[in-house]
């Protein structure tokens, strides 16, 4: 640890640290290309310069594997392994199209879904994604709202409501919780993974009301926290040619700056996904572009790409 927190002292009183000081502090200024950053150090210079940062850091790297990677290295950079997803600054950015046939499905779309979440709340303050991920258009808040059930504690409301609401949103019935989209009853109690949360929800009825609300644990079965509301949240999957989506970039902040690693690379990548678009709506190279206009860049990968996004 003590030689990580020497290493993040070194990058921070750096010349590309300067630099990038002053790009900040220019708001007329658009592109920035930091030079000479390679495999760790790529983390290393934004973890360093994370007390700069004022305003959401959107990277950008040209796949899911580099960019798990580089999530877990600023993630242990900035000491945020033990967090709740609530409390970290950090967060992974994935694409539904990565979840159709994998076993991680479930992780993958909670990550996603939780994420959206925090873009809509104006929570982020860096999100670590990949073209596969922002090319594909995401669900409108409204539609995110409508779909979602809230509950709190002392309000009238019956298991019977409740069930329903999960077995027509397509949550699996189960003995026993332990991955999002699940649920189990036992008595007046009902067991439930939402897809917007670290860790399931534990509700207890009376007759006709709700008695408490907690998260647990799904390992140990021991409570972590009480609560006084709770928002469940289906996988959105099963309806999403019924939503209405628009671009990831659109819900962004606009002094929101984007961190692009390999420019062309993530270019010839959107350009690619579009032209065989069959897994979900998604944005063009052009749109890309236009999006990216919006927006301050940071260049800090191989190639210099700015002439390609004009």
């Amino acid at each position: 640890m003590k030689l990580q927190a020497e290493l993040l002292i070194l990058f921070r009183q750096s010349s590309q640290a300067n630099l990038l000081r002053s790009f900040f502090n220019q708001s007329q200024s658009k592109f920035l290309r930091i030079e000479g950053l390679c495999g760790s150090a790529k983390a290393l210079f934004p973890a360093a310069c994370f007390p700069f940062f004022t305003q959401p850091q959107v990277f950008i790297l040209p796949d899911k594997e580099s960019a798990a990677f580089f999530y877990g290295d600023m993630e242990q950079l900035l000491e945020e392994e033990d967090m709740s997803f609530s409390e970290r600054k950090t967060v992974f950015f994935p694409a539904l199209s990565d979840c159709k046939n994998s076993k991680k499905s479930s992780f993958d779309v909670l990550l996603r879904t939780k994420a959206v979440q925090r873009i809509y709340e104006g929570s982020v303050m860096l999100l670590i994604t990949y073209p596969e991920a922002v090319s594909e258009k995401i669900v409108e808040r409204k539609s995110i709202e409508n779909e979602t059930v809230t509950i709190s504690k002392d309000e009238k409301l019956t298991q019977d409501f409740l069930i329903e609401f999960l077995s027509e949103n397509n949550f699996e019935y189960s003995d026993f919780v332990f991955q999002p989209g699940q649920y189990s009853i036992r008595g007046g109690i009902i067991d439930v993974f939402s897809y917007a949360n670290d860790f399931p929800y534990r509700i207890e009825f009376t007759t006709d009301s709700i008695a408490s609300l907690r998260t647990f644990d799904p390992e140990t079965q021991l409570s972590k926290s009480i609560l006084s509301n709770i928002v469940i949240t289906p996988d959105l999957r099963a309806k999403e040619t019924v939503f209405s989506r628009i671009s990831f970039f659109e819900p962004l902040p606009d002094n929101s700056v984007l961190w692009l690693d390999d420019t062309l690379a993530c270019l010839e990548t959107i350009k690619h996904l579009f032209k065989n678009n069959t897994v979900a709506q998604r944005i063009d190279e052009s749109e890309f572009k236009h999006s990216l206009s919006h927006f301050r860049i940071i260049e800090f990968g191989v190639g210099n790409g700015q002439s390609y996004l004009s």
